[in-house]
């Protein structure tokens, strides 16, 4: 099994450790949100089982699925495991590229044949560009993997490009990781729009939970077969403590969003202007008011160096583009809280004026 590169070399080996921050890609916890309604008390006195079942309720009825179609599951990169667990021997696996290093890491250590095809970067990252390749890279797959939105570009693709996604690789599965959607304005999710694809998301990203780790699946019948039997190979019946904060939240999440992301409200407007007068740096602004992105780094092809060389120099977190599969390139996150954020990012606009390999 070979290890997760981006996690072990470099997110947890750095990520936590700096004063200033460019590479969060999730909404911070924030000790006042959660929601004040929450009743430990209640949730003491329930038993495993009863609280398993109410958040598979719960989650079924958020996604508009049937409930043995639904699976909680330890964040949304648990999920993608699951699902690998289930599908990792059926067949080759497709997966976008770039591509969120975990989505093929989980498939290749279940044995999986991998094969990848090219999210375009000239054409916005849009799957509906890249629909023949799939079509024809796909043929004889178990499933096909891709986030929407996008990670690392931020990119969105409506579930009308999803929809045809699905029936470019059809017979396989297509895996839709949703975690960022939440960020996107009025965006659906793409459950329901063919009946080959599957859902993955969770509560970490857009809502600030990353200490619960709560997500979950969303799958057909015939692969929820498989995913319940899968499901007590990893956690079993779900950590209560977990579902407690999980089903608590999920009575009002849109309020909750409004709570925890009041920090970063118009941080992309400001990127967009910073980054335009800069001729070291361009990015492809993402959508609505998701908090990653692409930036290309104009004139260096050694991207874990110049992150290396920046956070040495300024104390501050990068993630470098070649993790995903796209050298050259920063992911900038700007999920961060505003003291951590705001003195960071003129500090990266001046080094990349000067910075030479």
């Amino acid at each position: 099994m070979n290890k997760i590169a981006y996690l072990q070399d470099w997110a947890v080996r750095y990520f936590h450790q700096t004063k200033f921050d460019l590479a969060t890609s999730g909404l911070p916890w924030q000790g006042t949100a959660l929601p004040a309604r929450f009743d430990a008390a209640r949730w003491l006195r329930a038993s495993a089982h009863e609280t398993n079942l109410a958040l598979r309720e719960r989650l079924a009825e958020h996604c508009g699925a049937e409930l043995a179609c639904v699976f909680p599951t330890l964040g949304a990169t648990n999920g993608i495991f699951l699902l690998a667990l289930a599908l990792g021997r059926s067949g080759p696996v497709l997966v976008e590229s770039p591509a969120y290093e975990p989505l093929w890491r989980s498939f290749e250590a279940f044995g999986a044949e991998l094969r990848s095809f090219r999210r375009i970067r000239q054409e916005r990252y849009s799957l509906g560009a890249s629909l023949e390749q799939a079509h024809r890279l796909s043929r004889g797959c178990a499933c096909v993997v891709v986030t929407n939105p996008h990670n690392p570009s931020g990119q969105y693709d409506s579930p009308g490009v999803i929809r045809a996604l699905a029936e470019a690789v059809a017979p396989a599965w297509l895996v839709v990781d949703e975690v960022y959607t939440p960020f996107i304005p009025g965006a659906v999710s793409a459950w329901g729009v063919a009946q080959n694809v599957c859902i993955v998301s969770s509560l970490t990203k857009a809502y600030g939970f990353d200490f619960a780790r709560c997500g979950w699946v969303a799958a057909p019948p015939l692969l929820a077969e498989q995913l319940e039997r899968a499901q007590y190979y990893t956690p079993g019946l779900f950590p209560s403590a977990v579902s407690a904060v999980a089903l608590t939240a999920l009575e009002d999440l849109g309020a909750h969003y409004r709570v925890v992301s009041a920090h970063v409200a118009g941080r992309a407007d400001r990127v967009d202007q910073a980054l335009a007068e800069s001729s070291r740096l361009a990015w492809l602004r993402p959508a609505g008011e998701l908090i990653i992105a692409s930036v290309e780094l104009l004139g260096v092809e050694d991207d874990q160096r110049f992150a290396r060389v920046f956070m040495a120099a300024h104390d501050c977190a990068l993630a470098p583009g070649s993790f995903f599969g796209e050298p050259g390139t920063i992911r900038l996150g700007f999920g961060a809280l505003p003291e951590q954020f705001d003195p960071a990012l003129p500090l990266l606009l001046d080094f990349a004026e000067h910075y030479r390999e």
